[in-house]
Order: C-alpha cells, then structure tokens, then sequence
C-alpha cells in the first residue's frame, strides 16, 4: 500500500492505493481553502497553515489504520509558490496559479527574456506563472523572502521537517527551469532582478525527500503530468482532457519549439502540451446566462439533452469568453429565428470546442500520434461531445480506465518508486492489461 495526496485547486484528496491491484481501496476529500479577502480583486492568495492543516487531517484518517503504507506520493497544482525565509520557514501565503497581479508586467518580462530563453523555459510565460509574478513583485518593491517553491515542494518539507526539494514536473511550472540542462535558468532570473533568490534543490521523483511518520515521502509531481500518467498515456496518443479548464498533449522524446508548451515527463520524456483551451468554464458562463431568470430544473442535464436532440447546426460558436491560446473575445454568430435554442447553442459549442483541439492538435503536430485518449469530467458526461470530436479527427480513442487520474498516476509512480517496476512504461503496460479503457471506439 501507498499513501497517495492531491493537492488540487478545487479539493485537497487523500486515498490509500493498492499497488498490487491497481485500486484505489480508500479515499477522503476536503475542500482547498478559499483565498484570502479583502485583497486587489487580481490577487489570489490562501493562508499556508489552513492547506497544512486540511492536509494533516486527511492523512490522519488514513495514515494509521493502513497497513504496510511504503511510501507517501504527492501531487499538486502547479504555477503558484510560496516565499520563504533563510531557514525555509514561510514568509507569504501560497499565491496561486490564479494570481494575476503580474498581468500589466507580463510583456516586459516577454522583452527581457527574448523568445530563445522563452522556448529553454518552456513557452510557459503568462499571469499566474511564478516567475512572472515574482519579476512583478521585485519591481514593484514587494518581494519578501529569501527564498522560494511551489506549493508541493512546501508541503513536503512541512511534512517531512526538512528543506524544500523539487522535482522536475513540478520546477518547470515555477517557469525558471532551463529545459536543456534541468538547472535553474541563471540568465533569466538575472535579467529579471531575482538572481540573489534563492531555489531548491531540484531532485527525481524516485529519490525520497523525507520521511513522515517513518515512511518515505517522494518530492511532489506536476498534477497534469501525474494525471496523463494516471490516464496511461503512451507513445503515439493525444491526450485530450475535457473538464472546467481544459488540454492537449502528446509524449515526446525531445524538445521541439513551437506554438507550444514544453514540460518534463517522467523517465526522460517530456510532454508537448496546449493548456488554457475553451471548455468546461466557458459552459458554465454560458449556463448562468441561461439560469439567470431562474428555473426548476438542472440546467446541465436540459443544456445536454437538448444538444443530443440536434442533428446539426448552422450556428457558429466561439467560447473564448476567458484569455488562452486561441483568443480572449467570444461569439455567436450565424443566428436565425430557428437556431436561436439552447440545443443549437450547445451543439454548436461543442462543435466549436472540437475545432479547438483539432487547430491545437496541428500545433503539436497531428502526424505525431494515431490515437485519442480522453479524460476529464465533462467529456465523460456528454457522449455527444465525445462523438463530435471523434468525428472532427478520425482516429481510434479510448476513455481513461478511471475517473480518478491524478490518484492513478500515483499509484503507478508509488508503484516504480517502491521497486514493483522499472519504469512507468512498465507500470502503465501492467495497468493497461489489468485495467480496460472505461470505453473505446
């Protein structure tokens, strides 16, 4: 058995796994603590000890009733960081990925850097990534502490009562790691003003960062990586993950620049990925415009059904109602007295979110992969989107074999760390035997 803990936006996830049977034997929940109030409406910051202390009392529910527990696997949300002093103690509270105070700075910080540094750190650069967000502060006269890490890292230590170590999923989304040599990008923080900060030690996910409790605790991993390993994602299949935010990717043995982000994967592979992609959010918009006058009915299950009941649409939707890679400005267009219904709107959406991940696909290069893999909530609650994009592609596909991803995935990290397995290539073939596709066409 294996401990197991997710630090997400939304929820804070603990479960105990079962490595021999790829099973998930036990899990509990608490909701992520909200974010502070009272501060500039593009400030997103949550006090350090309510996430520690919300983390304690889930691995108290599981840590002393589980038998044989190996090893302790974490995961988290990536982007966000926490400032620390000389002795690795907190000096500010976890600024999340959704901190975008660095939006007015974001393209002198672009300037500074220039697009070949962009590209080493991995075309990652926008509000809300930690090295932007920390070149704001600097200028501004608001930076604190000696030195910094992402909230996995700061957990970890906390736990463990030892310094902050990162491993290299979760580094690259601080957006200050060098791609080519997996160091801190020493040219970047200089032209930024942030050389005299101090970062951690950056380390494998295979070698422990501590222990708690007697029991090895492995340095946190980048969520999306874990997840995509949780999905059993291999070589040659787009990852298309459809939930409130939404992805594409795709297994590479290399870097290549492009209309793209880079990331580290895990044995030497990396990940081509285009995040920030119209979905799940942008329904949600589209759902409280339509439930403003207020209705008896659930307005997600109408949206759906109503959508299932059109054959085809002339209405054009674009949902880019938030900023990301395709545009910040959406539209209707296209409509009739006899289009204008919540079936030709939502069908349309849908249509229109195919047409994203197919244009994004192209950017990651569609000849690199013959296969689909879906995951992510909302494109297992409509079969009608799923079909749509099947359609727009023309490829194979197959659904995650659970909904639970990111808990997978480190099952399957767990798994190799404790020494069941090589590889994570040889964990998830040992899975994919075990565990079929929840669908597949």
């Amino acid at each position: 058995m294996i401990l197991g803990l997710d630090l997400g936006s939304s929820f804070l996830k603990a479960a105990l796994l079962d490595v021999q049977q790829f099973r998930i034997v036990e899990a509990h929940r608490l909701p992520f603590p909200d974010f502070e109030p009272d501060l500039p409406p593009s400030h997103r910051e949550v006090q350090v000890s309510a996430i520690l202390e919300r983390v304690r009392a889930l691995l108290d529910l599981l840590g002393p009733g589980a038998p044989s527990i190996q090893a302790l696997m974490v995961s988290g949300q990536m982007h966000g960081f926490v400032c620390l002093d000389s002795e690795a103690r907190a000096v500010s509270n976890y600024i999340s990925w959704l901190d975008h105070r660095a939006l007015p700075d974001v393209v002198h910080v672009r300037e500074r850097l220039g697009e070949d540094v962009l590209q080493a750190l991995g075309n990652e650069l926008r509000p809300g990534v930690a090295l932007a967000t920390l070149a704001s502060l600097r200028w501004n006269g608001c930076l604190s502490g000696a030195s910094v890490c992402s909230l996995g890292a700061y957990v970890v230590s906390q736990l463990c009562q030892s310094k902050p170590v990162e491993e290299p999923t979760y580094a690259a989304s601080l957006g200050a790691l060098d791609l080519r040599s997996f160091r801190w990008h020493e040219e970047a923080l200089s032209a930024l003003g942030l050389e005299t900060l101090a970062w951690p030690e950056i380390r494998s996910w295979r070698k422990p960062a501590g222990w708690w409790r007697g029991v090895p605790v492995y340095p946190a991993v980048g969520d999306q990586q874990c997840s995509l390993a949780g999905a059993l994602l291999s070589e040659g299949e787009l990852s298309i993950n459809v939930s409130t935010g939404s992805q594409v990717a795709c297994l590479a043995p290399g870097l290549l620049s492009g209309r793209f982000q880079n990331r580290p994967y895990f044995d030497g592979w990396f990940l081509r990925t285009i995040t920030h992609l119209p979905a799940g959010r942008s329904l949600d918009r589209l759902l409280g415009l339509l439930a403003e006058m207020g209705a008896d009915r659930d307005p997600w299950r109408y949206a759906l059904e109503s959508a299932a009941q059109v054959r085809a649409t002339d209405l054009q939707a674009n949902l880019c109602f938030f900023p990301g890679p395709l545009g910040s400005r959406g539209a209707f267009t296209g409509l009739t007295e006899a289009n204008l219904t919540v079936g030709h709107l939502f069908r349309a959406a849908f249509e229109s979110m195919a047409g994203n991940y197919y244009q994004a696909a192209g950017w990651l290069d569609r000849e690199h992969f013959s296969r689909m893999v879906f995951s992510g909530g909302l494109v297992q609650k409509s079969p009608l989107l799923r079909d749509i994009i099947v359609q727009k592609f023309g490829l194979p596909w197959r659904t995650s074999p659970t909904e639970e991803d990111g808990m997978m995935g480190l099952l399957l990290l767990g798994a190799v760390a404790c020494g069941q397995f090589d590889s994570l290539e040889e964990a998830t073939k040992a899975a994919r035997e075990m565990l079929a596709p929840a669908e597949e066409g």
